[in-house]
């Protein structure tokens, strides 16, 4: 045989050998794991991407130790999951949404009822960080079967294109027939469901990754969304709501539909596509901007990060080992400012937390300089940028940034009135890609609630207009641009409850 093919088959044989060496230790492994316990049924598929998605999964199995109680099954962290006890007599309302739901005090709202009705009231907390509507959907379809609730609440709508986000991750993973079959054999396995359980990162309970610059990748996956992909994700959201609506309507239980609170000074993550303009007038409008931008004093570019890491987010007010602050009530945050109407001398929430990032107190400085009074020569330049922007507005009239920009200058400005808080407003509904409600869907919520009976709705985000100042929901409501303060967790829970109890006489 030709020394070449000697050498080839040398190296083939030993590629085989090789190959059956590594089965014959996979196989040794995986016959070690069921042994020691880890397998059959009582091994859980890992959580990974499509986590919730599946609408075959059941996410409660009864409980093993109380008869006619339910436990979930939303991961591997017991620590995490819930235990329902059985059905009693007590009216039964559960909550559903994402990270703000989850985050509601479910205790205060059950107190408040059982102030109101002599405790008759139980409250399961059913929110889940990062769900969307399709998420809650299908939780939603399993709970109302199987917890048999009285009431339910549906606070949801700022995730929908975090779940997009997932969608597409999906999409991107699964492309390939061949990685497909391999990942579902090895997931097949005892041994490929550990290894990819120990080997995955995962969110953590804020729905945060645990690096922050991964959340630059999540936006620019969002770039180039056009304009038609943005209103199929709030019809798809649209959707999701009539379908839970029409479920409670045909389970016979009363639902409490949210509109969610957003806010109107959490700048957009992206620009959108300037659809419709040409080359030589995008040009000429980035040009502009910069321009503008090289304008703003160092207090309002404070508020407008470039990094998403920068940006103030939930869990910057509570992590540990960080600077602290005396977290006293009789020291307030400055920046915030005073509330009105039915919110006037509530207490937001802040003052209770003492770990913060240092960027906190940075940013709410930042804040007080905004609602404050300008220096002549602070004025002087905002004046200039507000005409730069203007031209700039006229360039790329789509588009999302420069059309909050605008606004804030203006605010910062003095400036008040319907003109200042349209512009706010029209940035949110240009966002292609929001982390938040907006506009664009809270007025799918409104349109939804009207169509159905047995559906009550809560203008959330109307009632937090009617509190705040200039009619501007801002931060001292929010921690971010989607999550409420604690203290705006204890208002609405109050104001579910007034709702909730008319609602559980109607049904009784």
């Amino acid at each position: 045989m030709p020394r070449p093919l000697q050498f080839l088959g040398r190296q083939l044989l030993d590629l085989l050998l090789g190959v059956l060496v590594t089965v014959a230790i996979f196989l040794v492994v995986e016959g070690a794991l069921r042994i020691a316990g880890h397998g059959g049924a009582e091994v859980r598929a890992p959580r990974h991407l499509a986590a919730g998605f599946d609408k075959n999964a059941r996410i409660f199995e009864p409980d093993t130790e109380v008869e006619g109680g339910w436990r979930s099954r939303f991961s591997h962290a017991q620590s995490k999951e819930l235990a329902i006890r059985p059905k009693g007599d007590a009216t039964r309302v559960l909550l559903f949404g994402g990270s703000n739901t989850a985050g509601f005090p479910a205790r205060v709202l059950q107190d408040e009822l059982n102030a109101k009705n002599q405790g008759k009231y139980e409250v399961v907390n059913l929110g889940r960080a990062g769900y969307g509507s399709t998420r809650v959907a299908i939780l939603f379809r399993e709970a109302i079967e199987v917890l048999e609730p009285d009431l339910v609440v549906l606070y949801s709508g700022h995730n929908e294109f975090v779940e997009k986000s997932f969608a597409m991750d999906l999409e991107a993973a699964w492309d390939n027939a061949l990685v497909a079959r391999l990942a579902g054999l090895l997931e097949s396995t005892v041994t490929g469901r550990l290894l990819t359980e120990a080997l995955r990162e995962e969110p953590d309970d804020t729905g945060a990754y645990s690096r922050l610059d991964q959340w630059e990748a999540e936006y620019q996956k969002f770039e180039q969304v056009p304009s038609e992909q943005t209103a199929a994700v709030w019809d798809a959201y649209e959707e999701n709501l009539r379908y839970m609506c029409a479920l409670a309507g045909e389970h016979g239980v009363p639902l409490l539909l949210c509109a969610p609170v957003w806010n109107r000074f959490s700048a957009p993550r992206i620009d959108t596509p300037h659809e419709g303009v040409d080359e030589a007038a995008i040009s000429a409008g980035r040009k502009l901007l910069v321009r503008a931008r090289k304008k703003y004093p160092a207090q309002l570019k404070a508020l407008l990060p470039e990094k998403d890491k920068d940006r103030v987010h939930i869990f910057d007010f509570g992590r540990k080992n960080t600077t602290r602050t005396d977290g006293s009530r009789e020291e307030p945050l400055p920046g915030l400012r005073p509330s009105v109407g039915w919110l006037e001398a509530q207490i937001p929430g802040f003052e209770r937390h003492r770990h913060w990032e240092p960027k906190v107190r940075a940013w709410y400085q930042a804040l007080a300089w905004l609602h404050g009074e300008r220096s002549e020569a602070e004025a002087q330049a905002l004046e200039a940028a507000k005409n730069l922007l203007g031209q700039t507005a006229k360039e790329l009239p789509t588009s999302a940034i420069v059309t909050y920009e605008l606004g804030l200058v203006r605010y910062a400005l003095g400036e008040r009135g319907p003109d200042v808080t349209q512009l706010f407003w029209r940035a949110a509904e240009l966002d292609r890609a929001p982390r938040k409600a907006n506009p664009s869907s809270n007025a799918r919520v409104l349109a939804v609630a009207a169509d159905f009976d047995t559906v009550t709705l809560h203008d959330s985000d109307a009632r937090f207009v009617e509190g705040s100042a200039d009619g501007l929901v801002g931060w001292e409501w929010m921690v971010d641009h989607c999550h409420i303060s604690s203290g705006a967790g204890k208002m609405l829970m109050q104001d579910f409850a007034n709702v909730l109890v008319t609602l559980g006489r109607t049904k009784h």
